[in-house]
């Protein structure tokens, strides 16, 4: 009789070891799925000011060369055939075919030593530039930054001081948990590049 209370305890005690390892297993799946979708969100947040950061770079470096060039070159911009953008088009056509979407790559008229360029004029400058990097043009950089999650981008912060040509974006991130952190579900930040304008 003894023997089989002792044995019934044991399998009682088997089955409730089981349902406390289903919950343990289960705990510890949810703690281990919340981590890797902290780290995912993370590599999409490091991914996302990566792509933003090089097109900025690219476009002030882009920006600052184009004021050499206007400068030096000594073009007409008056007269046809002898703008920047038909150099470079010239350039890239022993090369490949033409392509239109050189036209956001190189601006359309005579900038750089231009006294009368407004604040806007500049911060208009550095957008159009700023999306030829990031998506070829307008439309492209903005389905670039929809699958980014990036919203209310801004150029507040850009402009010209002496020779240094600034470029300031400010934007944010839609957060990829699918709750509130903190009760933030965007992240929001800026970037800066300034670059020294070639004369």
């Amino acid at each position: 009789m003894e023997y089989t209370e002792n044995k019934e305890k044991r399998l009682c005690l088997k089955d409730n070891d089981r349902g406390l390892m289903a919950v343990e297993a289960l705990l510890g799946f949810v703690v281990f799925m919340f981590a890797m979708y902290t780290i995912y969100s993370f590599i999409w947040l490091y991914m996302a000011q990566s792509k933003m950061s090089h097109a900025l770079c690219e476009s002030c470096q882009s920006l600052a060369l184009e004021s050499y060039g206007n400068d030096k070159m000594a073009f007409s911009w008056d007269k046809p055939g002898t703008k920047l953008k038909d150099v470079v088009v010239l350039m890239v056509t022993s090369i490949e075919s033409e392509d239109e979407s050189l036209d956001n790559f190189v601006s359309m008229d005579y900038w750089a030593g231009n006294d009368e360029l407004s604040e806007s004029d500049v911060q208009a400058l550095a957008r159009e530039r700023f999306y030829a990097y990031l998506g070829g043009d307008k439309d492209g950089a903005e389905e670039v930054m929809k699958g980014l999650k990036v919203s209310n981008l801004n150029f507040d912060g850009t402009g010209i001081n002496g020779d240094d040509l600034t470029i300031q974006i400010n934007y944010k991130i839609r957060l990829l948990f699918g709750f509130n952190v903190m009760g933030k579900t965007e992240y929001e930040t800026g970037q800066s590049v300034t670059c020294k304008m070639w004369k």
